[in-house]
């Protein structure tokens, strides 16, 4: 039987304790005794604790980006994009470990940097569609990434909130929902029709809404 190489392991348990004691637990000594190794594994395999760090944001930023990718592409490219959102907030309220790790942890901001851009390039590329299918008014390049980023931050805002118990999931909801009719009414869009758009996309948020 074939064995799992130590590498793969090592990150699996870093993930694991991540995800069930945060991000304090995470250390060198932690990930051997789980693996059942020396700490200089994390040396070899890993270059270091920062390595191990690296790997952890990388394997997050690649799961939102396939989480982005199961979205697809439907006649309405509002709901899609509305859909990233869905995506997104999700994976934060429910692994808030990796959340954190990814966009609030200062010291890894420079790796998230690097490896969200593949992220954010996609929910650029669905903003796009949007313009580009009539729906928003004509926006150039630079206009079409501002909108992104404008629905980017919120829903990062939503689930920092969330996170530190400022807001319930159902407020979630609610601001997630209403931001977004905005945003997309401010650049053209009906208002009505950005509504149903925006309900339909958001549709994967409805698990937490229920959860209180």
């Amino acid at each position: 039987m074939e064995t799992v190489p130590v590498r793969e392991r090592m990150l699996a348990a870093s993930l694991t304790v991540l995800a069930a004691e945060g991000s304090a637990a995470v250390t060198a000594r932690r990930l051997a005794a789980e693996v059942g190794v020396s700490t200089m594994a994390v040396y070899t395999h890993f270059g270091g604790m920062d390595g191990v760090w690296h790997s952890i944001v990388e394997t997050g930023c690649r799961q939102l980006v396939a989480g982005f990718e199961t979205v697809g592409e439907s006649r309405d490219p509002v709901a899609d994009v509305a859909a990233f959102g869905s995506v997104y907030v999700l994976r934060g309220l429910t692994e808030p470990e990796m959340y954190r790790a990814m966009f609030t942890d200062p010291r890894l901001s420079e790796y998230t940097d690097v490896l969200a851009d593949e992220a954010l390039d996609r929910l650029v590329e669905a903003v796009g569609r949007c313009a580009g299918g009539g729906r928003l008014d004509a926006m150039d390049r630079r206009a079409v990434e501002g909108l992104a980023y404008q629905l980017w931050l919120l829903w990062h805002g939503a689930v920092s909130l969330a996170l530190v118990g400022m807001l319930k999931p159902k407020q979630v909801r609610q601001s997630v929902t209403d931001g977004m009719i905005s945003a997309f009414a401010g650049h053209g869009d009906d208002r009505p029709r950005a509504g149903r758009s925006v309900r339909r996309g958001l549709r994967g948020l409805d698990a937490i809404e229920k959860a209180g």
